[in-house]
């Protein structure tokens, strides 16, 4: 009889035998055990395919297409501040050359002002003197015609104390009026 033992090692040196002769058996590997494992690994391939990869690239696509907006958004953002700084410069520009403007009209009317004002000055300096003159010659025309009155009285005393005559006071008056239209 054959032992039981002896046939099992037997058998298994035949398998081992076999699988040698397969090429997968060369390497040491169980074909049907490869096979096996390649289901198992298909399945667990496509579970994590199913429920991880997939949300985990949706999530991934998510957040990258959210950053590219802020992105862009910050781009967008910095091109409109230095629109702004830009138009801020060319203000500020502007605004220095109207200022500029308004000093050199500004200057320009107190200039053609203080022009007047002089001018005025100067036909009111000539009028004061132009009457100061006037009234002087009033004054002094005065003054002669006073003086030739007076002269003219002590002409008349002097002649009536050299005439030793008195004239009444209306004679006395005739005199002088006559004697003061022959001087002027």
């Amino acid at each position: 009889m054959i032992d039981i033992a002896y046939a099992a090692e037997v058998a298994h040196e035949a398998a081992k035998v076999a699988e040698t002769a397969s090429p997968l058996g060369q390497f040491g590997v169980n074909g049907k055990m490869f096979i096996a494992q390649l289901v198992n690994f298909v399945i667990v391939l496509l579970i994590l395919w199913k429920w991880v990869f997939t949300p985990t690239l949706k999530t991934l696509k998510e957040r990258t297409d959210k950053i590219e907006k802020s992105l862009d958004e910050a781009a967008a953002i910095e091109k409109e501040r230095r629109s702004l700084e830009a138009e801020k410069v060319e203000e500020l520009y502007k605004a220095r050359e109207q200022g500029k403007e308004v000093i050199a009209l500004a200057k320009s009317k107190s200039d053609k002002i203080a022009d007047v004002m002089r001018i005025k000055a100067k036909q009111e300096v000539a009028e004061v003197v132009a009457g100061a003159k006037a009234q002087i010659a009033q004054e002094r025309e005065q003054m002669k015609a006073e003086l030739r009155e007076e002269t003219m009285v002590l002409a008349v005393a002097v002649a009536e104390k050299v005439l030793a005559k008195k004239l009444d006071k209306n004679a006395d008056a005739e005199l002088i009026k006559q004697a003061l239209k022959e001087v002027k």
